[in-house]
C-alpha cells in the first residue's frame, strides 16, 4: 500500500503534484504478492481518524490484478473488510488499468 498524496484538503499546489505524479509516473512490477485485506486493513485504520461529516473519505485501487486473493479464506476476509469499510461510510473506487480486451476480468 502506497500513500502517494495525502488529499485532506485541495489547492492549487496539490492539483501540480498530482498531475507532476501522473506524468512521471512507471509501473515497477514485484514478485511480491499481496492481499487486498492488508490493503483494506491499512486504509480502515488510516481512514478511521477522519469525521466522514467533515472529509470525503475514499479508497482508489489502480490495479492490473483480477485475483487480489491469496487464498479462499484470504477471499472471505478480503470482502468482510471490504463490506467495514462501506459500513464506515468509505468509498471504494476500483480503477482497472493495464487490461486487453481478452484479459478482463
Amino acid at each position: 500500500v502506497n500513500v502517494l498524496i495525502n488529499t485532506t484538503s485541495s489547492d492549487a499546489g496539490l492539483i501540480k503534484k498530482i498531475i507532476h505524479l501522473k506524468n512521471n509516473y512507471t509501473h515497477i512490477p514485484s514478485d511480491k504478492t499481496f492481499s487486498i485485506n492488508n490493503a483494506f486493513f491499512v486504509c480502515h485504520n488510516e481512514l478511521k481518524a477522519f469525521d466522514n461529516k467533515c472529509y470525503n473519505r475514499r479508497i482508489f485501487i489502480f490495479t492490473d490484478c483480477d485475483k487480489p486473493f491469496l487464498d479462499e479464506d484470504d477471499r472471505i476476509l478480503s470482502l468482510q473488510r471490504a463490506k467495514d469499510l462501506i459500513e464506515s461510510e468509505i468509498v471504494i473506487e476500483l480503477f482497472p488499468m493495464n487490461l486487453t480486451s481478452d484479459e478482463l476480468f
